[in-house]
Order: C-alpha cells, then sequence, then structure tokens
C-alpha cells in the first residue's frame, strides 16, 4: 500500500494559459518516493474584464515626477550650469 506524504494542487502561469496541476508524492510498496503529476487542464475563470489596450506613449504620473525631480535637483544646486543659465533666459524673455 502507498503512503502518502503530500497531495496539492498548482495553478501554473494562467496568464499565459498554462495547465493546472495536482501532484500527488508517496512512497510505494518498495519504499522508494515517488511523485505523481497529473494535469488538470485549463483555469477558466470568466472576469468580465474587457482587455486593456495601451493607446499612449508615455504615462502622464511619470512626465509630472520628471518635472518635480528636476525642480528639486535645481533647489539643491546638483544640476549642470547650463540648466541655470538656461533658466535665467527664458525668465528674461529670451536675451542673453
Amino acid at each position: 500500500m502507498d503512503e502518502l506524504l503530500a497531495h496539492w494542487r498548482e495553478v501554473g502561469e494562467w496568464w499565459i494559459d498554462q495547465p493546472v496541476r495536482e501532484v500527488a508524492v508517496f512512497i510505494d510498496a518498495k519504499g522508494i518516493r515517488r511523485e505523481r503529476i497529473r494535469e488538470l487542464g485549463l483555469l477558466i475563470s470568466p472576469s468580465g474584464q474587457s482587455e486593456f489596450i495601451e493607446n499612449h506613449r508615455e504615462d502622464f504620473s511619470l512626465r509630472e515626477r520628471k518635472i518635480r525631480d528636476e525642480k528639486c535637483s535645481a533647489a539643491t544646486g546638483s544640476l549642470p550650469p547650463s540648466y541655470y543659465e538656461r533658466q535665467l533666459k527664458d525668465r528674461m524673455g529670451g536675451y542673453p
């Protein structure tokens, strides 16, 4: 008679349609540890959610973060001098 040591199910990577597996680990009549794996098929669960389609190039929150990081760097003086010269030029209306 086989002695069951462990028994579980694995869903796998369902987002790429891997099947569900059932695994049983047992010791057979000769005392050898064995493992039995059985595939149960695909996990099908209708969520009712429509498929996501990305139709823009850059996330707007990312753009805001870039501006904020640049302003923080400018405030601490860690940007090259050309940045400060450009800012001064923009404030003065484009005059050197």
